[in-house]
């Protein structure tokens, strides 16, 4: 009898089952709270829940995630450098540099014009230490994908870094839905790699040498080596798991499936036993890209939904904040400290329609986990990091022991880093 191991790792939660393969039989299940700054804490804990003893038949992992859907609704991931090759990207999906260079091809193939490789090497070599990966679309390069190659090899022998082509994930055409899921994937890859390296250590611990596949966002699985080169590919993972584990609890062949998580709420809808994908590629966060998909509803609202209240409006945020019971175990005096800060909140006297511009004086702030390692902090936002890891402080708080304005702190670039 086949005994297998699902791990689906949340914004939230961290779930381990044991299934009988041939029956479908649950033979042993486990919860713990995701841990994002260091994953597999959160995957030890599930796994602790199951036991050894369980564990030891295990011949499989099957692995799905909300972690990538979550971090381009959030907006989250690594440090992105664009290269175009003859066309300008005119999408809205941001990068942190970005150059054109002379190249690309026709619709039939030919090279329309040459590479311009001195161009893409004084781009490349000005952006040492200041980028994660690198993303590389080329004008038709799904025609002739030449140039795409030769860029991505210069990227990874200057940079070394990891480097992905817009050819490699989608064979479409439409340059800018190329270019945004290229963008997408780039920025993805240190989370997938996070991901399977942690799933993959904690296996370890439990003398597991198996093989993990991960769930794509169609339903279907991938090996762990193509979800490292295709994480955009797990988008809505977490989501087509669920859309596949209602069918099979319920026995239902068409059902409209809606899933609430800690971080996003999840819609989609099964036909004739198999979920309805976005053939013509989904969109994400309002932005259109080349993923074939379960046709999913995402929006930013779950358990741990930021709440905002701004002026005479309540406004949910998609970033995720510690609930307050949560807050309360996890610090002590968290409740006088509160007690405090509401006392002495300011009000706001003009309500503002920009979200991101608003700083609340109700607000603690808490280290999640530190900066990328190339990222360079200020004085003044390195000393707010080490404020607040020794307990939670809203900005003013920590702005008056600095003795600095509180806009000085650049809290809303930390949060996305």
């Amino acid at each position: 009898m086949s005994i297998g191991l699902g791990l689906d790792t949340g914004g939230t939660n961290t779930d381990a089952v044991i299934l009988e393969m041939e029956t479908g039989r649950v033979l042993a299940k486990a919860k713990s709270p995701t841990t994002h700054g260091d994953l597999s804490i959160g995957i030890r804990g599930a796994l602790q829940g199951i036991g050894r003893e369980a564990l030891s038949e295990v011949s499989l992992v099957s692995l799905s995630s909300t972690l990538a859907t979550n971090s381009v609704v959030e907006g989250r991931g690594c440090r992105v450098a664009l290269v175009c090759i003859g066309k300008d990207y005119g999408g809205t999906v941001p990068v942190d540099r970005k150059v054109v260079v002379d190249g690309g091809h026709n619709g039939h193939g030919a090279e329309e014009s040459s590479l311009d490789t001195d161009s893409v090497e004084v781009f490349l070599r000005s952006v040492v230490d200041e980028v994660d990966a690198v993303a590389v679309n080329g004008l038709f390069a799904i025609r002739n994908p030449d140039h795409e190659r030769t860029v991505k090899a210069m990227a990874r022998e200057i940079l070394g870094i990891p480097a992905v082509c817009g050819h490699e994930l989608s064979a479409s055409l439409g340059f800018n839905e190329r270019v945004s899921t290229c963008i997408m994937n780039a920025r993805l890859m240190p989370v997938m790699e996070e991901l399977i390296r942690s799933v993959r250590g904690v296996l370890s611990e439990f003398g597991l040498d198996i093989p993990i596949h991960i769930v794509r966002g169609n339903g279907s699985l991938m090996s762990e080596d193509m979800a490292r080169e295709k994480p955009v590919e797990t988008v809505l993972s977490g989501p087509s798991a669920s859309l596949i584990g209602a069918m099979t609890m319920t026995g239902r062949r068409d059902a409209v499936v809606l899933d609430m998580g800690g971080t996003t709420t999840d819609i989609g809808v099964i036909r004739d036993g198999r979920p309805r994908l976005s053939s013509e590629g989904m969109t994400i966060g309002g932005r259109r890209t080349h993923i074939v998909a379960a046709r999913i509803s995402t929006s930013g609202i779950g358990g741990d939904s930021r709440i905002l209240v701004n002026g005479p409006d309540i406004v949910l945020d998609p970033s995720r904040v510690v609930p307050m019971c949560v807050a309360s175990s996890r610090w002590s005096g968290i409740r006088e400290h509160l007690e405090s800060v509401a006392s002495t909140a300011t009000p706001l006297r003009r309500p503002s329609r920009d979200i991101s511009c608003v700083i609340l004086d109700n607000e603690l702030f808490t280290p999640v986990r530190a900066p990328m390692e190339r990222d360079k902090l200020n004085q003044t936002d390195s000393r707010f990091m080490e404020l607040i890891a020794e307990r939670p402080m809203t900005i003013t708080q920590a702005a008056v022991a600095m003795g600095v304005y509180p806009s000085s702190i650049s809290a809303t670039w930390l949060e996305g880093r």
